[in-house]
């Protein structure tokens, strides 16, 4: 795996910055040697197709080869939980609340802005 798989991903960095775009890492994904790699040390290719969304928020996005490789390790499906898994994840939970949050306080103040009434922000409550 670690042998063959960083050759693919550099195959499919095309301008050579170390990087992997969401785009590359969905390309790779369609590569039979490339799932065959994946499956043989455990990471699920068809679960890392859903996992790309959450890894990549922004169609833009990048993230470092070796990161990437890192990550790839840590998704095997024999790793047990561990606590630090559980104290990531509640982490990333309470951010992601946190944005959702702003969100919503954004939209409301908006629709206050552009003439929603206290009454109809009640009953959207």
């Amino acid at each position: 795996f670690k042998e063959e798989l960083p050759g693919m991903m550099l195959l499919m960095d095309e301008d050579n910055n170390q990087e992997i775009s969401k785009r590359d890492l969905k390309s790779m994904l369609f590569n039979p040697e490339a799932c065959a790699a994946l499956q043989a040390v455990g990471v699920d290719p068809v679960g890392l197709v859903d996992f790309t969304d959450f890894l990549f928020e922004d169609e833009d996005a990048v993230v470092p080869i070796d990161d990437l490789l890192d990550l790839l390790l840590q998704l095997r499906g024999s790793n047990a939980a561990m606590v630090k898994d559980l104290v990531d994840m509640r982490r990333l939970l309470v951010m992601e609340m946190h944005k959702l949050e702003m969100r919503l306080t954004s939209l409301i103040a908006d629709s206050t802005l552009s003439g929603v009434s206290d009454h109809q922000l009640d009953a959207m409550r």
